[in-house]
Protein backbone atom coordinates (compact mmCIF):
# COMPACT_ATOMS: atom_id res chain seq x y z
CA UNK A 1 0.00 0.00 0.00
CA UNK A 2 1.16 3.53 -0.80
CA UNK A 3 0.87 6.71 0.78
CA UNK A 4 -0.07 9.94 -1.15
CA UNK A 5 0.18 13.31 0.35
CA UNK A 6 -4.08 15.05 -0.17
CA UNK A 7 -5.28 18.05 0.69
CA UNK A 8 -8.32 16.77 1.00
CA UNK A 9 -10.14 13.46 1.23
CA UNK A 10 -13.74 12.45 0.43
CA UNK A 11 -15.91 9.72 2.31
CA UNK A 12 -17.83 7.30 -0.82
CA UNK A 13 -19.98 5.01 1.32
CA UNK A 14 -19.20 1.14 1.18
CA UNK A 15 -22.07 0.43 -1.74
CA UNK A 16 -21.94 3.10 -3.83
CA UNK A 17 -20.11 2.13 -6.63
CA UNK A 18 -18.15 5.35 -7.84
CA UNK A 19 -19.17 9.45 -8.61
CA UNK A 20 -20.48 10.98 -11.55
CA UNK A 21 -18.04 13.16 -13.42
CA UNK A 22 -18.79 17.03 -12.26
CA UNK A 23 -20.44 15.50 -9.00
CA UNK A 24 -20.24 17.83 -6.40
CA UNK A 25 -18.80 16.51 -3.28
CA UNK A 26 -18.35 17.47 0.18
CA UNK A 27 -14.64 17.42 0.59
CA UNK A 28 -12.58 16.88 3.85
CA UNK A 29 -9.83 19.20 4.19
CA UNK A 30 -6.41 18.08 5.96
CA UNK A 31 -4.65 21.83 5.05
CA UNK A 32 -5.38 24.94 6.38
CA UNK A 33 -7.75 25.73 4.40
CA UNK A 34 -6.50 29.73 3.62
CA UNK A 35 -3.86 27.54 1.32
CA UNK A 36 -7.07 26.22 -1.39
CA UNK A 37 -6.99 29.97 -2.22
CA UNK A 38 -3.64 30.18 -2.98
CA UNK A 39 -3.34 27.27 -5.03
CA UNK A 40 -2.95 27.06 -8.58
CA UNK A 41 -2.72 23.40 -10.54
CA UNK A 42 -0.51 22.68 -13.16
CA UNK A 43 -1.52 19.46 -15.01
CA UNK A 44 1.87 18.57 -17.82
CA UNK A 45 5.40 18.15 -18.75
CA UNK A 46 7.51 19.29 -15.60
CA UNK A 47 10.84 20.74 -16.41
CA UNK A 48 13.55 22.64 -14.06
CA UNK A 49 12.22 25.91 -15.81
CA UNK A 50 9.21 24.47 -14.12
CA UNK A 51 10.80 24.07 -10.89
CA UNK A 52 12.31 27.05 -10.26
CA UNK A 53 8.81 28.99 -11.12
CA UNK A 54 7.47 26.69 -8.10
CA UNK A 55 10.24 28.01 -6.07
CA UNK A 56 9.63 31.77 -6.75
CA UNK A 57 5.95 31.29 -5.93
CA UNK A 58 6.33 29.58 -2.68
CA UNK A 59 8.65 32.13 -1.89
CA UNK A 60 5.97 34.90 -2.50
CA UNK A 61 2.85 32.94 -1.17
CA UNK A 62 1.68 31.11 -4.39
CA UNK A 63 1.03 27.38 -3.55
CA UNK A 64 2.08 25.46 -7.24
CA UNK A 65 0.87 21.62 -7.36
CA UNK A 66 2.13 20.22 -10.47
CA UNK A 67 0.35 16.33 -11.69
CA UNK A 68 3.12 15.15 -14.64
CA UNK A 69 0.53 14.22 -17.56
CA UNK A 70 1.22 13.46 -21.34
CA UNK A 71 0.16 16.50 -23.95
CA UNK A 72 -3.42 14.09 -24.33
CA UNK A 73 -3.86 14.21 -20.61
CA UNK A 74 -2.81 17.53 -20.18
CA UNK A 75 -4.96 19.50 -22.73
CA UNK A 76 -7.72 17.40 -21.18
CA UNK A 77 -7.46 18.67 -18.09
CA UNK A 78 -6.99 21.96 -19.06
CA UNK A 79 -10.34 21.75 -21.15
CA UNK A 80 -12.63 20.02 -18.32
CA UNK A 81 -11.34 23.05 -15.89
CA UNK A 82 -9.43 20.62 -13.83
CA UNK A 83 -6.32 23.10 -14.00
CA UNK A 84 -5.48 26.24 -14.13
CA UNK A 85 -2.52 25.47 -16.83
CA UNK A 86 -0.92 22.87 -18.56
CA UNK A 87 3.39 23.12 -18.68
CA UNK A 88 3.61 21.90 -22.29
CA UNK A 89 6.83 21.83 -24.61
CA UNK A 90 5.80 23.18 -28.08
CA UNK A 91 8.04 21.11 -29.94
CA UNK A 92 7.06 17.89 -32.21
CA UNK A 93 5.28 15.63 -31.58
CA UNK A 94 3.37 17.88 -28.33
CA UNK A 95 3.41 21.15 -30.76
CA UNK A 96 1.00 18.74 -34.09
CA UNK A 97 -1.60 18.05 -31.26
CA UNK A 98 -1.12 21.86 -29.81
CA UNK A 99 -2.15 23.07 -33.25
CA UNK A 100 -5.33 21.15 -33.49
CA UNK A 101 -6.89 23.22 -30.52
CA UNK A 102 -9.96 25.34 -31.21
CA UNK A 103 -8.40 28.90 -32.14
CA UNK A 104 -9.44 31.76 -29.66
CA UNK A 105 -9.50 29.26 -26.81
CA UNK A 106 -6.22 28.67 -24.89
CA UNK A 107 -3.15 30.99 -24.50
CA UNK A 108 0.46 30.13 -23.98
CA UNK A 109 2.92 31.94 -21.26
CA UNK A 110 6.95 31.61 -22.35
CA UNK A 111 8.50 30.31 -19.81
CA UNK A 112 12.25 29.29 -22.06
CA UNK A 113 13.51 28.02 -25.36
CA UNK A 114 15.09 25.34 -24.35
CA UNK A 115 18.10 24.44 -26.48
CA UNK A 116 18.51 20.49 -27.61
CA UNK A 117 18.98 18.15 -24.73
CA UNK A 118 21.58 15.46 -26.62
CA UNK A 119 24.37 17.59 -25.70
CA UNK A 120 25.35 18.82 -28.50
CA UNK A 121 25.04 23.07 -28.23
CA UNK A 122 25.28 22.21 -32.59
CA UNK A 123 22.35 20.65 -33.62
CA UNK A 124 20.27 24.20 -33.52
CA UNK A 125 16.98 22.47 -32.09
CA UNK A 126 14.85 24.38 -29.55
CA UNK A 127 11.68 24.09 -28.01
CA UNK A 128 9.34 25.93 -26.78
CA UNK A 129 8.17 25.58 -23.14
CA UNK A 130 5.65 27.07 -20.82
CA UNK A 131 2.49 27.21 -19.68
CA UNK A 132 -0.92 26.72 -21.88
CA UNK A 133 -3.97 28.28 -20.14
CA UNK A 134 -7.52 28.88 -21.06
CA UNK A 135 -8.06 32.72 -22.23
CA UNK A 136 -11.19 32.53 -19.56
CA UNK A 137 -8.83 32.14 -16.69
CA UNK A 138 -6.44 34.39 -18.03
CA UNK A 139 -8.01 37.32 -15.98
CA UNK A 140 -7.87 34.85 -12.94
CA UNK A 141 -6.05 36.55 -9.64
CA UNK A 142 -4.04 33.41 -9.84
CA UNK A 143 -2.71 33.16 -13.15
CA UNK A 144 -2.34 37.03 -13.12
CA UNK A 145 -0.22 36.48 -9.98
CA UNK A 146 1.57 33.50 -11.57
CA UNK A 147 1.99 35.52 -14.97
CA UNK A 148 3.91 38.29 -12.78
CA UNK A 149 6.61 36.41 -11.51
CA UNK A 150 7.15 34.63 -14.69
CA UNK A 151 7.78 38.11 -15.99
CA UNK A 152 9.80 39.24 -12.83
CA UNK A 153 13.58 39.72 -13.37
CA UNK A 154 14.09 37.56 -10.70
CA UNK A 155 12.82 34.23 -12.45
CA UNK A 156 14.80 35.28 -15.65
CA UNK A 157 17.88 35.80 -14.00
CA UNK A 158 18.05 32.05 -12.60
CA UNK A 159 16.42 30.56 -16.04
CA UNK A 160 19.25 32.06 -17.62
CA UNK A 161 22.07 30.75 -15.53
CA UNK A 162 20.72 27.35 -16.76
CA UNK A 163 22.90 25.61 -19.06
CA UNK A 164 20.94 25.37 -22.38
CA UNK A 165 17.97 27.94 -21.80
CA UNK A 166 17.21 31.40 -23.72
CA UNK A 167 14.78 33.84 -21.41
CA UNK A 168 14.91 36.79 -24.45
CA UNK A 169 10.98 35.42 -24.28
CA UNK A 170 10.39 34.78 -20.94
CA UNK A 171 6.94 36.16 -20.07
CA UNK A 172 5.82 36.77 -23.39
CA UNK A 173 1.96 35.51 -24.38
CA UNK A 174 -0.18 34.76 -27.32
CA UNK A 175 -2.42 32.18 -29.35
CA UNK A 176 0.16 28.74 -28.68
CA UNK A 177 2.29 29.11 -32.07
CA UNK A 178 2.31 32.16 -32.62
CA UNK A 179 5.65 34.02 -32.67
CA UNK A 180 4.68 35.85 -29.37
CA UNK A 181 3.26 32.07 -28.20
CA UNK A 182 5.65 29.91 -28.48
Amino acid sequence: MATVRANGYVHVPAPVEGVEAGQELEVVLTTDPGSVGRTVLLVGTPDPALGELEELATARGLLVHTSRSGIHGAILALRRGSCHAAPVRLAAPDARVIRHLPPGHFAFLHLASISSRDGSPDTGRSEDYGLLIRNDLLDDPMISRLAAMVRSPDLKEKLAQMTGYDTSRTGEIGPPGSPSGG
